[in-house]
């Protein structure tokens, strides 16, 4: 692969010499010559990309303070929501790869008081970033800019980016988690909402497509993400009233409770997701039929009885159990959980293999408790 300028009557075009081919803006070239516009996003082999940057020319549809800072790329999608579309991007100062959060203020509908789609988009990513800003933690995402674009109906949110894909993906891929990994993973959660609930900060939609890898290899560092519907509360005893977060992992006391909710939805979607890392499959089902799915999660209807909950042990089953209580005040809360048996029996491990993490990642403790 090489490009040339001078000979194509100063366009500059790229031309493929490789024997796999190259991937120009998510399209394959094969033994041939294309025009190379401004920013385009080169894909060399996975994971391995270049930007062309034609510093006679300059994206109009992006601001100048995000272009001269970074470059997102259009084609690589890292993750979309109703809202929101989630692109990697390079920052330009750092060379660091990070996460471009695009809010479309446009997807955003009029709320009751006629507020404009940009004060509600505002609002919707004021929350997230004004959260992200009070936190720091090894296994949470942390932002590192913010822009607002009145021209785009945008708001722009740069985070960390890490290149394992998401826990969802990872138990689908793997049909469910063995069980020693599994048990990191969920010590790595269980420390950053201790931290979270410590700070007075309820995510509110925990799930496997939030939580981030770090890597495909088992053992790899997680990160919570998607803060869009966390609340910061004044105080541990505040209750919550919005009705929010996904079908799946909703708690009973958000589906029902006329006097509000606590930090222990979040536990209650812990519960929700060490059963689908140790499964494979959601405790109560699809929300396909949300009628069926939310009698389900008030009856708590789920089993131990099918493949693979035969060869789990008894501990994490009794973990799951213990989370999944449909009465909020029966339910472990964070500090207990990382003193249930399945989690202090192994702590020892447990702690090395954190501090190893840390360290792999350059990190310090932080004051981080390890138990």
């Amino acid at each position: 692969m090489h490009e040339l300028d001078l000979i194509t009557g100063g366009i500059p075009c790229i031309e493929d010499c490789s024997y796999n081919g190259t991937i120009v803006n998510g399209n394959k070239i094969c033994k041939r010559m294309i025009p190379l516009p401004d920013r385009a996003e080169i894909e060399i082999k996975w994971d391995l990309y270049f930007v062309f940057i034609n510093a006679k020319c300059r994206d109009q549809t992006l601001l100048q303070s995000i272009t001269d800072r970074y470059c997102v790329f259009e084609t690589q999608v890292l993750g979309q929501g109703t809202f929101a579309i989630v692109k990697m991007a390079i920052d330009l100062h750092t060379l660091e790869r990070v996460a471009c959060k695009i809010i479309d203020t446009k997807r955003i509908q009029l709320n009751k008081r006629g507020t404009s789609d940009l004060e509600a988009s505002l609002a919707v990513a004021q929350q997230e970033v004004s959260v992200l800003r009070l936190v720091e933690h090894p296994n949470i995402v942390s932002i590192k800019d913010v822009v607002v674009s009145h021209e785009n109906n945008a708001v722009y949110i740069f985070l960390t980016r890490i290149s394992g894909g998401e826990l969802f993906d990872h138990i689908v891929n793997s049909e469910g988690i063995e069980e020693s990994e599994a048990k990191f993973i969920f010590y790595q959660l269980l420390l950053a909402v201790k931290y979270l609930h410590d700070h007075n900060i309820c995510h509110r939609d925990l799930k496997a497509e939030n939580i981030l890898l770090e890597s495909s290899k088992p053992f790899s560092r997680l990160l919570i993400s998607d803060f869009g519907m966390a609340k910061a509360l004044q105080n541990s005893l505040q209750q919550m009233q919005t009705k929010c977060g996904t079908f799946t992992y909703l708690a009973p006391e958000i589906l029902d409770s006329p006097g509000g909710y606590s930090y222990q939805v979040d536990c209650w979607a812990l519960g929700v997701l060490l059963f689908t890392m140790l499964a494979g499959a959601l405790p109560f089902g699809t929300d396909a039929d949300h009628a069926i799915l939310i009698d389900r999660i008030r009856r708590v209807e789920y089993s131990f009885e099918d493949d693979p909950w035969p060869s789990i042990s008894n501990d994490a089953k009794s973990m799951v159990s213990a989370l999944l209580q449909a009465d909020a005040s029966k339910r472990l809360d964070v500090t207990q959980a990382l003193n249930h048996p399945w989690i202090i029996g192994h702590s020892e491990i447990l702690a090395k293999l954190y501090a190893k993490m840390l360290k792999k990642a350059g990190m310090e403790n932080n004051g981080i408790p390890i138990v």
